[in-house]
């Protein structure tokens, strides 16, 4: 099996005497059979998958299959493999951040313990989900860095840092365990409501017409859809065709005004959605 990997488009690693803190992020794009064995060392790795997919397997688990927007944890207390499986002429956008050990429990303290709980004799705790609107605000701002030299290194350690905190303080909380208090028939359907929205987000039904689609009330599909993926329907499908523009207009395949009418927008409201999610004009991407 062929070995490829993209350099990364963002790099920044830093070391003091309390943290050790490797950022990096980037579009990569594979080819037929591509797949990547990487040893994590102990300590975190946080991988945040803004949009693509790939299948992750740690050690000799099963393959899990990670579509974005999504996010992965590992966690470990000694080196462990994780494979990964690229789907032929998929374009993954990503960040990853890596945390060695020492500054792992030097931050979170107990609250490492608890999220490695489970690890058992493996030594890897794996812990997937769906990517919420503030992991992908982050995932972007670290992507778009705006500065140069010094200033670079702290603004993206500072945004790392704040991806970690945001993501395991929802772990704690309890968020990875939303969709298990679904019966099974209505957990299906609610994935079918999220495949219509992902199949063309500049045209998805209204609420009542995606409820009907999908066997369900719009009340049980309203309440259900936020327990399962964390978030509203509208807010869902505006996340989704925020990030379909920035891919169209970051890839240089379309104009602003192009980007807008395809999500859905016209270009006056595009402009100011856009700013408001990812904290610049569409424009600066052309």
């Amino acid at each position: 099996m062929r070995r490829h990997r993209t350099p990364c488009r963002v790099a920044s690693f830093m070391t003091t005497a309390s943290i050790n803190i490797a950022v990096s992020a980037g579009l990569m794009q594979v080819g037929a059979g591509a797949a990547l064995d990487e040893t994590v060392a102990p300590g975190l790795k946080l991988g945040l998958v803004i949009s693509g997919r790939f299948g992750l397997r740690v050690d000799c688990r099963d393959e899990v299959a990670l579509a974005g927007p999504s996010l992965c944890l590992l966690l470990g207390d000694r080196p462990f493999v994780a494979h990964h499986d690229f789907p032929t002429g998929e374009a993954l956008r990503y960040v990853t951040v890596a945390l060695d050990s020492a500054t792992l429990h030097g931050l979170l303290g107990e609250d490492a313990e608890r999220l490695s709980a489970g690890a058992g004799g493996t030594g890897a705790r794996v812990h997937v989900g769906r990517a919420d609107r503030a992991v992908c605000a982050l995932g972007m701002q670290i992507s778009a860095c705006p500065f140069k030299g010094g200033v670079r290194q702290t603004y993206l350690a500072a945004k790392a840092l704040e991806l970690v905190a945001t993501v395991t303080g929802g772990l704690l909380a309890g968020g990875e365990d939303r969709a298990r208090r679904l019966a099974g028939a209505d957990l299906e359907r609610l994935h079918d409501a999220r495949r219509i929205i992902l199949q063309a987000p500049g045209q998805a039904p209204s609420l009542a017409a995606l409820a009907r689609q999908v066997g369900l009330n719009v009340r049980k599909l309203t309440d259900g859809f936020r327990r399962c993926f964390g978030c509203s329907v509208a807010d869902f499908i505006a996340e989704h065709r925020l990030q379909e523009a920035f891919r169209m207009l970051s890839s240089g395949e379309v104009g602003v005004a192009e980007a807008a009418y395809r999500v859905g927008y016209t270009p006056n409201h595009f402009t100011s959605a856009f700013r408001k999610r990812f904290g610049m004009p569409p424009s600066r991407l052309r």
